[in-house]
């Protein structure tokens, strides 16, 4: 496992940023052969094989059974939210460029923002209400910034990050009594089931044309979903908490150069400065907020 490999704090970071940077960029490529919810179906098994290489089988059972009927509601509820945020951004992936369907990763903390404002009812610090207006706005610059040959992409790209912010929220406010290993567990065994559900009611051409290539890039990209935030957290165990914090948040540098080498996608003046404020705003908030 690559929890036993050791790195220096500059390795993990570079691990971190490597599979952040490529996850959508291996996602893109499954959905060539998938339909959405067949990937994001491979993606969460793949994600539960990894969970379960820490967490004993048996043990996950015998915690499930003694979880209350209104717990399991919840995480009924969480994992199909967990589910319907992946899926719809599948579809966007699926429908137009991987460079300007990726960034919208990041407007889930800008959602969270305005849902916990609402939630307080008080006016949020000017500051920081400008650095998330700046960020957003490079975000939807990236995203808006280019030719879209399917005209509906944005529906489901901008749908994912606000169904992801509501589910942290509700996390957040009303958590789920027990580990929290086993409980996110569970909540991934709901989302996959939700996946395999979906699957037969969205399909994607010919299923004949689904290959073992497909399938491995789906379990890719979900390796570098699970490994990078792991990755990030041994790298923070540097003296440097800010700049690699930083450095972290420029994934997208790695996305967009894996797009170029993968799928041949450019980005465009108006999607290059967009990318400047989101760096700007990314900078502010980590240096000086």
């Amino acid at each position: 496992m690559l929890l036993t490999i050791h790195f220096g704090w500059l390795g993990y970071l570079a691990l971190a940023l490597l599979f952040a940077g490529l996850a959508f960029v291996f996602a893109k490529i499954s959905l060539q052969g998938l339909s959405a919810p067949q990937a994001v179906l491979i993606s969460g098994v793949t994600f539960l094989v990894l969970k379960f290489t820490t967490l004993d089988f048996k043990g996950f059972w015998n915690s499930a059974s003694h979880i209350s009927s209104y717990n399991w509601l919840l995480i009924i509820l969480y994992g199909a939210l967990l589910a319907a945020a992946w899926i719809t951004f599948y579809l966007g992936l699926q429908m137009t460029a991987c460079v300007a369907v990726a960034p919208f990763a990041l407007w889930v903390p800008a959602i969270s923002f305005v849902i916990s404002w609402i939630l307080k009812r008080g006016m949020p610090e000017i500051p920081r209400l400008v650095m998330w207006s700046v960020f957003t706005l490079g975000i939807f610059l990236m995203g808006f910034g280019r030719e879209h040959k399917n005209k509906t992409w944005w529906m489901f790209t901008i749908i994912s990050p606000i169904l992801y912010a509501v589910l942290l929220v509700a996390m957040k406010r009303y958590p789920v009594a027990g580990r929290h290993a086993i409980i996110h567990c569970a909540i991934l065994l709901v989302m996959c089931i939700v996946s395999l559900m979906a699957s037969f009611l969205l399909k994607h051409g010919d299923l004949k044309k689904v290959t073992v290539y497909h399938v491995l890039f789906a379990v890719l990209s979900a390796i570098c979903l699970y490994y990078a935030p792991i990755c990030l957290g041994m790298a923070k165990t540097a003296e440097y908490g800010k700049p690699v914090q930083f450095v972290y948040g420029l994934w997208i540098l790695v996305t967009i150069i894996g797009s170029r080498l993968f799928h041949r996608e450019k980005l465009t003046v108006v999607a290059w400065v967009g990318l400047g404020f989101m760096i700007a705003a990314t900078a502010y908030r980590i240096f000086l907020l």
